[in-house]
Formats: structure tokens, C-alpha cells, sequence
């Protein structure tokens, strides 16, 4: 079975994952997800995934001096 969900609630639920949502945002979300077992589930799943990102994304670092030194020695040693 495939859900679709409308744009404005995909809106909502990126606001709320966020914690940026409006007190209507918030009420329309919930609305939404007691409509039907089936959005709840789906809401989970969104969160879970979000969080799961949120864990990758927080343990990957990036040093942009690094990686510029990194190409000025390519670039000074003509290995480009």
C-alpha cells in the first residue's frame, strides 16, 4: 500500500523534525497523523530517518583548511 502524502504535510513534518513548527502547524500535524494508523506510522518512519541522518551528518567533520592545503601541495608538486 503506498501513501501519499501531500506536499503541505511533508512542509509540516519538515517543520516539526526541525523544531520550528507553528502552533497551527503543529495541530494540523497532529490532526494528519490521527487520521489514520497508516500516517502515524509513516510520521515515525520520517523521524526515524531524520534522526538517523542528523547522527551521520553531526559525525562527519569537514576542515576546509586542510583540504585547501591538501590541494595547494598538488598544485605546488605539479601532481594535478
Amino acid at each position: 500500500m503506498t501513501i501519499q502524502i501531500p506536499e503541505h504535510i511533508l512542509l509540516l513534518v519538515e517543520a516539526a523534525l526541525k523544531g520550528q513548527p507553528t502552533s497551527a502547524d503543529t495541530e494540523t500535524l497532529r490532526q494528519w497523523r490521527m487520521e489514520n494508523g497508516s500516517h502515524e506510522a509513516v510520521y515515525r518512519q520520517l523521524k526515524k530517518i531524520w534522526e538517523e541522518a542528523g547522527v551521520i551528518i553531526q559525525g562527519t567533520t569537514y576542515n576546509a583548511d586542510n583540504a585547501w592545503n591538501k590541494v595547494n601541495l598538488r598544485l605546488a608538486s605539479g601532481c594535478f
